[in-house]
């Protein structure tokens, strides 16, 4: 088991597989909520229409909020794969799997700027916490929680860049 612990590829893949394992019964979820109202009852998704006009639309009837970068995420999923509950659920997988793993890179790089003895204990335990956070649920298997999923991405892409090249 130490080894294991001071094999951080090793490791981060346990904690990887952990995480698809739980989540995997959500890959057959249908869409719920808001993903019906955004996805399925708009026609829009599937008349070709400009790249632009797509992800300019309001969320929801009455929001004037603005999320270009997530909507591109799914103008390029229906665009390839079509409207797949299937196939949005697998990205939010792997969004909650890529934040898995930044989390564990960049605990353990603050673990190592701190001079702790083993920074691949804390990364394996923050990532562990993570991926088996209950909170992570609705964001991972509701389609239209990678809005959560990729401002989660970014935040912590760019901590590690801070931390990395500070």
């Amino acid at each position: 088991m130490l080894k294991v612990l001071q094999n951080k590829k090793l490791a981060l893949l346990g904690v990887l597989i952990l995480g698809a394992v739980l989540y995997y019964p959500a890959l057959f979820n249908d869409y719920v909520w808001d993903d019906i109202i955004i996805f399925v009852d708009r026609d829009f998704w599937r008349e070709g229409h400009s790249i632009w006009y797509m992800i300019s639309q309001p969320v929801l009837e009455g929001t004037s909020y603005f999320r270009p970068l997530v909507f591109l995420t799914f103008v390029a999923e229906f665009q390839l794969f079509g409207l797949k509950p299937f196939v949005s659920h697998a990205v939010n997988l792997l969004f909650l799997l890529i934040n898995t793993a930044l989390l564990y890179f960049l605990t353990a790089k603050l673990a190592q700027r701190i001079n702790k003895k083993n920074p691949l204990i804390y990364a394996l335990l923050a990532s562990l916490l993570y991926v088996t956070s209950p909170i992570l649920v609705e964001s991972t298997a509701w389609a239209v929680g990678r809005f959560d999923l990729m401002v989660t991405t970014f935040i912590l892409l760019g901590s590690y860049v801070y931390i990395a090249y500070e």
